[in-house]
């Protein structure tokens, strides 16, 4: 985002179907969790294409470096008001526009990821008692699984307050260097 962007820009919100946002993932069926996988993938490119144009960036530049840069106008921006807030005991609430902006962050991790042998998208089935249940996780990665939406907010929420834009970086680094192995 240009730093003389106009207050105010709407950010498009992360929403799912409708029928199956209203609950949580481990209380979707096996073709609920499908039709949340289907979306999920087919939003990916215009997702991170809709977020670098939000940022002011292209994807001109290898990974790390994109993701450093973005990384660092993405803590300025979920400092703003409308997107995120650090309250009196120091954690981090994010928006609806903050989470789909951290959200995207996840999902532009996980598309240069995927650009490594092995890598694919997979719905974990289990264990339902998994955070990730239900839900589209990265594998190829060794011998565990990555969120990479659920990395990128959790993320998010700590960058925020400590403004270390470099995290996205670094989580790209980490997840690459397993999928090399």
């Amino acid at each position: 985002m240009k730093r003389d962007q106009p207050a105010g820009t709407v950010y498009p919100l992360f929403v799912p179907p409708s029928d199956i946002a209203s609950r949580t993932p481990s209380e979707w069926t096996e073709s609920e969790a499908k039709r949340y996988f289907l979306w999920l993938t087919n939003s990916v490119d215009d997702r991170v294409a809709g977020l670098l144009r939000f940022l002011g960036d292209d994807n001109s530049s290898d990974p790390s470096v994109l993701l450093r840069r973005v990384g660092e106008r993405a803590i300025w921006v979920l400092k703003k008001a409308e997107f995120g807030r650090i309250e009196a005991d120091g954690s981090v609430k994010l928006s609806d526009a903050g989470y789909a902006i951290a959200a995207d962050l996840g999902l532009l991790v996980a598309q240069r990821l995927l650009d490594n042998p092995g890598v694919r998208w997979e719905i974990l089935r289990r264990p339902k008692a998994e955070a990730s249940y239900n839900q589209p996780v990265l594998v190829g990665l060794g011998p565990v699984h990555f969120d990479p939406i659920r990395g990128a907010v959790t993320e998010a929420l700590a960058a925020v307050g400590s403004g270390d834009g470099g995290v996205w970086d670094r989580m790209y680094t980490y997840w690459s260097e397993r999928a090399r192995k």
